[in-house]
């Protein structure tokens, strides 16, 4: 049986280190990603992301926890 490839952007995030820690631990192989890395605001960088790593599973643990600042700067659309 062939292990399913797994891409989890926001992999240096609390929840996307763990998440890729357990994965690993579980035999999946997993592709890491980070904002410097891939902007998952960018559709493009996402779809060439997935083009290049063709994964089976997407988690995505990007997260922005610095609540204070973001109830005052909202992200621009």
């Amino acid at each position: 049986m062939q292990t399913r490839k797994v891409v989890v952007f926001g992999c240096r995030g609390q929840l996307g280190i763990e998440v890729v820690r357990v994965l690993e631990e579980r035999g999946y192989p997993v592709a890491g990603f980070e904002r410097t890395q891939v902007d998952i605001s960018d559709s493009d960088q996402v779809d060439r992301t997935f083009a290049r790593e063709d994964p089976a599973i997407v988690i995505n643990a990007a997260a922005y926890n610095q609540v204070d600042i973001a109830e005052k700067e909202p992200f621009p659309r």
